[in-house]
């Protein structure tokens, strides 16, 4: 068959057979496991005995350098014993899946995930598709590249097709953990009720898998901190909806809501990259061991400490009380004025009859060395104005001059 790589044809044949050692079938397709070169590029090559639902979508990606996206090189139809057999020839990275990494321990940089999947998912919008099959398998790094891929491009539906539970319909979703996350929070905590193939589009449950991912992520890590032993199954993250709604700040839930309502449901950049530092530190590095012991790196941070919506200095008037909250990360100990608390997010009221000080101090283990964090609030007692004081004043010579004007004439 002719193949075209970068504007040249080249002829392949190929060498698929049932127990061939280089071919591998999985879930619907099969796949080469190791690179075939042609014309002295390496190719990753996956065979369709049925045609695939995005066959449209490779045919329009082919040839295009997108840079989250593997290349489509060629889509070819050839016949194998009489019948019409599909070949896809994609880009060949080097590399892991997420998948693996998580198996076997790997490296996280939140902000290169973050913005590398958001970047492919976007584009992969632009052109008017949307996956279906977003998860752990199908995100990639490119030990090449040095960026996070998104991969198995045969799944992809165009976005007039809407999401639907039913696999081998349009739009069926091959793997719906991340959807059923997102249904779940939204019906529970946005307060509607969403069905799949009813009220979000694909380009919105997109973006709405990449929130799941980056709040699955960063419970993984916090539980991993706390159990070496804690694993990356599905069971364990049942509840991972309540994580969310806990995890993370209204103004950032509101993302979803702004998903639902925008026209085209596309999420802005800053929109997830927000979300996310809530959940991962944008400027963290986390490694994540297979051995039994802690290797992440994430000293314990105060996200927010607060007297009546304030930091560093707040003037209150004596006697009144003052709202104090705190919201935390990473840490083991939560101390307030030298008081132990367990809550990482929690508010208590105080009464103020004097200038004082208020201190929050949070300790965390990293590496098996302890950390502190500690931030202080001035609070002092506000004085009467001196347009306060002229109004007493006033109101005290004219309360007195009316008396003198009562009395006088009987004096």
């Amino acid at each position: 068959m002719k193949v075209r790589i970068f504007d040249k044809e080249y002829n392949y044949t190929s060498d698929y057979t049932t127990n061939s050692d280089n071919w591998k079938f999985q879930n619907r397709d099969d796949f080469t496991i190791t690179p075939v070169k042609i014309g002295g590029y390496p190719c990753f090559i996956k065979r369709f005995e049925q045609e695939p639902p995005g066959i449209s979508g490779l045919k329009l990606l082919r040839g295009k350098f997108i840079e989250n996206l593997p290349i489509v090189h060629d889509v070819v139809t050839d016949q194998e014993d009489n019948r019409p057999v599909t070949y896809l020839f994609l880009e060949y990275h080097p590399g892991r899946t997420l998948t693996e990494q998580l198996r076997e321990g790997l490296e996280i940089r939140p902000q290169v995930l973050v913005e590398d999947l958001y970047q492919a998912l976007a584009d992969l919008h632009e052109l008017g598709f949307w996956h279906t099959d977003f998860c752990e398998k199908n995100i990639y790094y490119s030990s090449r590249a040095k960026r996070f891929i998104i991969i198995d491009l045969d799944s992809i539906e165009h976005v007039s097709n809407l999401p639907t539970p039913i696999p081998h319909e349009p739009g069926g979703l091959l793997n719906q953990d991340f959807a059923i996350v997102a249904r779940s929070f939204l019906n529970e905590y946005i307060g509607t009720d969403h069905k799949l193939n009813k009220d979000l589009s694909g380009v919105t449950l997109n973006y709405f898998q990449l929130l799941v991912l980056i709040a699955k992520l960063g419970f993984y890590i916090e539980q991993k901190q706390l159990n070496t032993t804690f694993k990356y199954t599905l069971s364990n993250f049942d509840d991972l909806h309540h994580y969310m709604h806990h995890k993370v700040s209204k103004p950032g839930q509101a993302i979803f809501k702004a998903g639902i309502a925008r026209e085209g449901g596309k999420l802005r950049r800053k929109e997830v990259l927000a979300f996310a530092d809530e959940i991962l530190p944008l400027g963290t590095v986390y490694i994540l061991s297979t051995r039994n012991r802690k290797e992440v790196i994430s000293s314990p941070q105060i996200l927010s400490f607060l007297a009546n919506g304030q930091s560093g200095r707040v003037k209150v008037r004596r006697g009144k009380k003052i709202r104090i909250s705190w919201s935390v990360k990473y840490a083991d100990e939560v101390q307030f004025n030298e008081q132990a608390y367990h809550q990482l997010c929690h508010h208590i009221n105080i009464p103020v009859q004097q200038n004082m000080e208020l201190n929050l101090m949070v300790t965390g283990t990293v590496n098996g060395e302890s950390i502190t964090n500690k931030q202080t609030i001035v609070v002092e007692i506000k004085l009467p104005s001196t347009g306060t004081y002229l109004l007493i004043f006033c109101t005290v010579f004219i309360l007195l001059l009316i008396l003198w004007l009562v009395f006088s004439p009987i004096i």
